[in-house]
């Protein structure tokens, strides 16, 4: 790895670092830093745990949010909602701290609704 890409990649590390605040049982992330073709800005395996991000994004103000945009599809398989300033399939500018503050919602949802799923289960095999 070039010394340049690990900068880039650092910068991604480091958000997804400040993402375990908010999800402290996050998996861990195989991380790509590359040049994608077209208007991608970042992509994911949903439910994989991996994701890529466009070289051309490091350094952005808008990286916050790509990056947490896609750890939601990589590990929580959140699809896009076009209601959503974070998960929608179209960029939307907003500060990073309403793009953590939104991502925290969504796991507070992930955690809940896992919650329910087991309450259900346990009664179910009771």
């Amino acid at each position: 790895m070039s010394d340049d890409t690990y900068k880039l990649r650092t910068q991604v590390m480091d958000i997804i670092y400040n993402a375990k605040k908010y999800a402290p049982d996050l998996p861990r992330l195989d991380v790509r830093v590359g040049k994608a073709s077209g208007n991608v800005l970042g992509s994911a395996r949903m439910g994989e745990n991996k994701i890529w991000i466009d070289v051309n994004k490091i350094g952005k103000k808008d990286l916050v949010s790509v990056v947490l945009h896609e750890i939601l599809h990589a590990v929580y398989s959140t699809p896009h909602d076009k209601k959503c300033d974070l998960m929608s399939p179209e960029l939307r500018p907003m500060s990073n701290a309403k793009a953590y503050q939104t991502f925290g919602q969504y796991i507070t949802r992930y955690k809940n609704r896992r919650q329910n799923e087991a309450m259900v289960s346990n009664a179910v095999n009771e």
